[in-house]
């Protein structure tokens, strides 16, 4: 009967141990997450600026009207 309950508690202790590093494992995985967000925004804007630089240079009768009416 003893051992038997120094088998629970050590499987209890190792429970507890696993479940304290839950929250750290979790916050690593949003904060990648996040990262991977933040990095997929910022080249969908800089292939958007590239798009509409290259737009406007096949266009810039476009944009001398507007300079001169402006």
């Amino acid at each position: 009967m003893a051992s038997g309950r120094a088998v629970i508690a050590e499987a209890w202790d190792d429970l507890i141990d696993i479940r304290s590093q839950v929250p750290g494992k979790v916050i690593d995985v949003l904060t990648s997450a996040a990262g991977a967000i933040v990095d997929g925004v910022l080249v969908i804007v800089a292939g958007d600026e590239s798009m509409a630089e290259e737009w406007r240079g096949g266009h810039p009768e476009l944009f001398s009207a507007a300079v001169v009416n402006g």
